[in-house]
């Protein structure tokens, strides 16, 4: 009897899948618990088998994926959204000022976000690079998203050109942050105050 002719796939073809198929909904799960266990416990808290009981995994199926836990945690901060939502954002820059840093300041003030950073920021001297990933995913797109407005304000010739739109930004997010870090809660209106108070100091005319 004769061979059946060997068909090999074509150059490129990814390989034949044996078994059951990747459960695409496994890392975005594991990546969610991650950050949650990151925000609760810190840095030193971080259990893979926590991480696999809230992500309904098992924990070889985390190690499947990442070799270790300094990997997982990378990956989950990497998988932070940096998007802010422009929806709802008024047209006058002053104004726009005041709802993006209100965003900007819950997101990092409250909830998740909140409790992430104090834990990223108590283990900064051990680990830097997982801050530097949190800020590049969280704080920079925030910075980016008032400079852009600082500038349009300036374009539209509401802001002075030698305004330095650097410090401005700094002292916007320094607001949230400042009050956070002590333990002060933060008013309904402090972001249309701390808004009023950089405004005075980069607009034709310097009133509040």
């Amino acid at each position: 009897m004769l061979n059946e002719p060997r068909h090999d796939p074509p150059e490129g073809a990814a390989p034949p899948r044996r078994g059951r198929p990747r459960d695409d909904s496994v890392a975005p799960r594991v990546l969610e618990a991650a950050l949650d266990v990151l925000a609760e416990h810190g840095v030193g808290g971080i259990s893979i088998a926590e991480i696999a009981r809230r992500a309904r995994v098992s924990k070889p199926t985390v190690y499947a994926r990442w070799p270790g836990a300094d990997p997982l945690l990378r990956a989950a901060l990497a998988s932070i959204s940096s998007t802010e939502a422009p929806a709802g954002v008024p047209s006058d820059p002053r104004q726009a000022l005041a709802v993006q840093l209100e965003r900007i300041g819950a997101r990092l003030t409250r909830g998740r976000d909140g409790r992430l950073l104090g834990a990223l920021l108590a283990a900064a001297d051990e680990r830097p690079e997982l801050l530097a990933e949190y800020r590049r995913r969280v704080i920079g797109p925030a910075a980016h998203a008032l400079r852009s407005t600082l500038e349009r304000a300036r374009a539209q010739g509401s802001v002075r050109e030698d305004a330095d739109l650097d410090a401005a930004v700094q002292l916007l997010l320094g607001a949230f942050l400042a009050r956070w870090a002590a333990g002060d809660p933060i008013p309904a209106d402090w972001s249309a105050r701390a808004v009023a108070v950089v405004w005075s100091g980069i607009a034709y005319g310097g009133s509040p």
